[in-house]
């Protein structure tokens, strides 16, 4: 996406209108230099506004590794906990095994 021609600004404006929106892998690599920025304005385009529901296999305690700045990643799971509702699984996977 770019900035430069408007497309960026009407994605994130489209990510807001949905009630609930589910961003399944979260962080399942590092995130680059510019997907950083991106994934806090979009978690700060959804706080307070509509429904986010994040899933992951990584612990929340592993996330700034991925997110690779220290400030952003705080700041985005700041955004994330602070009025979230957590929920831990534990178990097997429930994905059928390749045999």
């Amino acid at each position: 996406m770019t900035r430069a021609d408007g497309f960026y600004a009407k994605t994130m404006d489209r990510l807001v209108v949905p009630y609930m929106l589910v961003h399944d892998n979260f962080c399942i690599a590092p995130l680059t230099d510019t997907e950083r920025p991106d994934l806090f304005e979009f978690v700060e385009h959804r706080q307070a506004r509509r429904s986010l529901i994040i899933a992951s296999q990584l612990e929340m305690e592993h996330s700034h590794e991925l997110v690779g700045d220290p400030t952003l990643a705080n700041s985005i799971q700041d955004l994330l906990t602070h009025t979230s509702q957590r929920l831990d699984l534990k178990g097997a996977s429930m994905c059928p095994s390749k045999k």
